[in-house]
């Protein structure tokens, strides 16, 4: 049967009767849940009826290009997505660890407010993203459960927390594994931990974003160097990073030169990149084989000596 869901006419019957299971099941963690969020769940007796529930393509506020990226073109009757906002964003709206036993969902996007992490989202394993947002002042309270690094997925956002959320960004990220398209870490005002970790990230190709978080430190420019698939967007800055960048003093556009074959690594036709950390040195000459990809090339705060190495045409 087909109804008619925020205006997009929806097949809500399962592929087969796996599916149809599983469904159901998720429907029966997903109804109470949206219907604490302020949400009139009244006669939808399925799945694919609840709101912010969403099992077809064409829906103008979902954004097509995550789902055609991460899902495919085939996930309709199989998955769903799931994006969780407030009706009333006075309420407390909380991380309900029943999310994570959901058995279909593809594309898993909340919104908190309060509340801690609860532990088990290594355990969501159908979920190609994985999106979770506060609202600036507040979201998660206090630091992250074990093996919260450990979620698989392609694409991961944390963001908008106010200074209650005291999570670190361990050493061991587990995660890194299953990234392979975009990752956002930002405006996480009491986030803290060290960079090193995200070199184990080298399989992102889109995008990787990690700004606005005040406490956290490290290197970045020594764990950019890691990143041998990522092309499109760098975005670095607002946090305590700081070092020099490693093997710049002599670094040239030869080939066998690490900051030349990191540039010569680069997918894409273009690689817009902003960074700021405090270097106390020189940037990498092997960076100008780099120069006619950059639309964007952007070194704030960062103490430099000697001449600029890039011959950029933006």
């Amino acid at each position: 049967p087909w109804a008619d869901h925020e205006d997009v006419p929806t097949n809500v019957t399962a592929d087969n009767a796996s599916i149809e299971a599983d469904w159901a099941h998720d429907y029966n963690i997903l109804k109470p849940i949206i219907e604490s969020r302020g949400f009139n769940v009244t006669g939808k007796n399925t799945l694919c009826e609840l709101p912010r529930v969403y099992c077809a393509s064409g829906y103008r506020r979902r954004q097509t290009e995550y789902a055609k990226t991460l899902m495919g073109n085939d996930w309709e009757g199989k998955e769903y997505q799931v994006v969780l906002t407030f009706q009333d964003k006075t309420q407390p709206s909380t991380l309900d660890a029943s999310l994570f036993k959901l058995k279909r969902v593809g594309f898993f996007q909340v919104y908190v407010n309060a509340g801690a992490m609860p532990a088990g989202i290594e355990t969501l394993s159908t979920a190609k993203m994985i999106w979770i947002e506060g609202n600036r002042t507040h979201g998660i309270e206090g630091d992250l459960p074990a093996n919260f690094w450990a979620l698989k997925c392609r694409m991961f956002l944390l963001a908008e927390m106010g200074p209650q959320f005291t999570g670190t960004l361990e050493s061991d990220l587990p995660m890194c594994e299953h990234l392979d398209y975009r990752l956002y870490l930002y405006r996480l005002q009491g986030f803290n931990g060290d960079v090193t970790g995200l070199e184990a990230c080298r399989h992102v190709k889109d995008t990787f974003e990690v700004f606005g978080n005040p406490y956290l430190g490290g290197n970045m420019w020594s764990t950019m160097l890691a990143w041998d698939s990522l092309a499109g967007t760098i975005n670095l800055w607002g946090s305590n990073f700081q070092g020099k960048v490693p093997f710049a003093t002599s670094s040239t556009t030869a080939k066998g030169d690490k900051w030349a074959d990191w540039c010569r690594a680069r997918t894409s036709s273009t690689l817009s990149f902003r960074i700021s950390q405090e270097v106390n040195g020189v940037l990498p000459g092997g960076l100008d084989a780099c120069s006619h990809l950059f639309t964007k090339f952007q070194v704030d705060n960062a103490k430099l000596f000697g001449k600029f190495p890039l011959n950029l045409g933006l």
